[in-house]
């Protein structure tokens, strides 16, 4: 009895990592490269270890990886980090390849004299390690500051991912700034991935087309500049191209030209607010693996034969992981979809979240027949898609099918003759499938991933 008294008045709880040597948790912490702990409630920088107590401070002051990656916004209501604190994280880096963004937000003519020589100071010290730039992310105002970022002859070595953001896809990046970014992009011989969002000027950025891996363009793009874009781009490796086709003032005709179009990128991602049914007539991707296709409007008068017919090409024939978004495919196109990449697909993502507020569609191509035929029996060689792993279904089940989605995944799942599935998650537009909902969840509690919620669909506006 006395004992128990004793240890229930213990001043404190010991922590099992307080018994963990110096050595062994730099290494656990070393297991996060970029400084960044990514978990269901968001992004945390590894430098808040520092906060927990004194060895942890430490321990995060001795390790440069957690001090190399950080975001530094300039705006005449938050700045952040200071110039002392942006100094000292660079100190704390060492020699680490650096990875930050910076974000420049919230000017006007009237206020953002307040910021003084603020911005000055900041680009001066991340001009001051250039040489360790490796990841870098620039986001330009709507309204231009008064003075240039950086002088216009920049040379980054180790440089491999650039990232130019625009306020919208209206917006320009002020002609003193495109001096020294051309810079950067032509004096980066290991620069390997771009991205362009809202930036009209990309295309005259001297960007090493011919290098890149890795190419994000939410721009709007003619024609001639996907065409060209591709065909100087042969080493890529994932590829995405938003509101293709699409011209500032209206919509185009896309690919109108009977010439193929050349892709040999792996990943392949593609959204519009067109039709895109010339785009997959003329394209040709050998190498492809992974596709997604995303319409942010979506239209009945669109046609789309042209996507199974693609996915019925012999080059097509490998592809392990098919995203659809807003497309208006019937349940036989959908079936044809799936059974040209039956034997090597692995995810599979059918998405509606789109009604369009000029018409009233609701995209429900995963009926029962598709649901009947990704079912298991006793005939694995028969099963369509078996090495089928990861499913997301979300708004696009028919209302009336309830208890076939939960049949179809219990016959995958805990299977030995098939690939067995790893996860599911469904989004139902209303609640019209309680069984399903019963059913899964309880799958998803003795151990299948995913989830199972409720989700009305989400009204946009045409852009």
């Amino acid at each position: 009895m006395e004992k128990n008294t004793k240890d229930s008045r213990s001043p404190s709880f010991v922590s099992p990592f307080d018994e963990v040597p110096v050595e062994i948790l730099e290494n656990i912490l070393s297991f996060y490269p970029d400084g960044v702990i990514k978990g269901r409630r968001g992004t945390v920088h590894l430098g808040v270890i520092s906060s927990v107590c004194k060895k942890w401070q430490a321990v995060a002051t001795n390790i440069p990886e957690f001090w190399a990656c950080f975001e530094v916004t300039i705006s005449p209501a938050f700045s952040y980090p200071s110039p002392p604190i942006l100094n000292m994280w660079l100190e704390r880096s060492g020699f680490a390849p650096l990875s930050f963004s910076l974000t420049m937000k919230n000017f006007n003519y009237q206020i953002s004299s307040l910021l003084g020589n603020l911005p000055e100071l900041l680009c001066d010290l991340l001009l001051r390690e250039v040489h360790r730039w490796r990841n870098v992310a620039f986001t330009f105002p709507e309204v231009d500051p008064d003075n240039s970022l950086f002088p216009p002859n920049l040379e980054a070595p180790f440089l491999k991912s650039l990232e130019v953001y625009c306020h919208s896809s209206w917006s320009t990046i002020p002609a003193r700034d495109i001096l020294w970014l051309s810079s950067l992009a032509s004096n980066a011989p290991s620069l390997q991935r771009f991205t362009a969002h809202g930036a009209e000027q990309f295309r005259d950025l001297p960007v090493p087309w011919e290098r890149l891996t890795h190419l994000y363009l939410q721009q709007s793009i003619s024609e001639q500049d996907a065409r060209d874009i591709l065909e100087r781009s042969p080493c890529l490796f994932s590829c995405n191209l938003i509101d293709t086709g699409v011209r500032l003032g209206g919509q185009s005709s896309l690919f109108s030209s009977p010439e193929m179009i050349t892709c040999n990128s792996e990943e392949l991602g593609v959204c519009t607010r067109g039709d895109l049914g010339r785009f997959f007539s003329v394209l040709d991707a050998p190498n492809i693996k992974s596709l997604e296709v995303v319409f942010v409007n979506c239209s009945a008068t669109w046609d789309i034969s042209m996507l199974p017919k693609f996915l019925s090409g012999s080059r097509a024939s490998e592809i392990t992981n098919l995203s659809i978004r807003n497309c208006l495919l019937s349940n036989e196109q959908l079936l044809t979809c799936l059974r040209s990449v039956s034997l090597s697909l692995t995810d599979l993502n059918i998405l509606s979240d789109n009604l369009s507020a000029r018409e009233y569609i609701k995209v429900e191509n995963v009926d029962e027949t598709v649901l009947r035929a990704l079912t298991h029996n006793s005939d694995s060689s028969s099963v369509l898609c078996p090495r089928l792993r990861n499913i997301t279904f979300e708004r696009c089940l028919s209302e009336s099918d309830d208890g076939i989605l939960s049949d179809m995944v219990e016959s995958r799942w805990k299977k030995k003759t098939i690939q067995e599935l790893r996860s599911v998650t469904v989004v139902f537009r209303y609640h019209t499938h309680p069984v399903d909902a019963v059913r899964l969840r309880k799958m998803i509690t003795e151990g299948l991933g995913g989830e199972v919620r409720f989700g009305p669909p989400q009204i946009f506006r045409h852009l």
